[in-house]
């Protein structure tokens, strides 16, 4: 059966564009965009905890408890939070690499074990790594703070 339209088997013009605009509407939808980079290079945090946040901290304390060999309740947590990264580097470079020049959302966990920080960085997806050598110190007063009863 023929499409009508022209004749000639082919869909109308009208038909052509309304897909077009429903396929372009469905791939701009979701959250606004990012404007810029802040200014100093440091990742950014966010205020509120998200729910997703206790499970990267329990994942990062997971991490480090058996890198330590301690139990994960001797380790206690500083600071944890959303941030947005200024690149695919996560807050993490390696020499050599090269990363995405775009803002990416995630999370940073500065966790602490006899005196001796640890910052653990992750991406949206919540899947946190132990970064040694962080290239940015966050900025005074930008990481959420843990309630006393929640950082053991």
């Amino acid at each position: 059966m023929k499409e009508p339209g022209d004749g000639s088997g082919r869909p109308s013009g009208v038909r052509v564009l309304i897909a077009l605009v429903v396929l372009i509407a469905a791939c701009g939808g979701g959250e606004p965009a990012a404007t810029g980079v802040p200014s100093t290079g440091a990742p950014t945090e966010t205020s509120t905890m998200p729910s997703d946040l206790e499970a990267v901290i329990h994942a990062a304390r997971a991490d480090l408890a058996a890198r330590l060999d301690v139990d994960p309740a001797a380790i206690e947590v500083a600071s944890a939070g959303r941030v947005t990264w200024s690149d695919g580097s996560l807050g993490c470079p390696e020499p050599g690499k090269m990363y995405t020049q775009a803002l990416v959302d995630g999370y940073r966990v500065v966790l602490s074990h006899d005196g001796t920080r640890y910052e653990y960085h992750a991406g949206d997806d919540g899947i946190p790594f132990l970064c040694e050598r962080p290239s940015l110190e966050p900025k005074p007063g930008s990481s959420v703070a843990l309630p006393e009863s929640r950082r053991r």
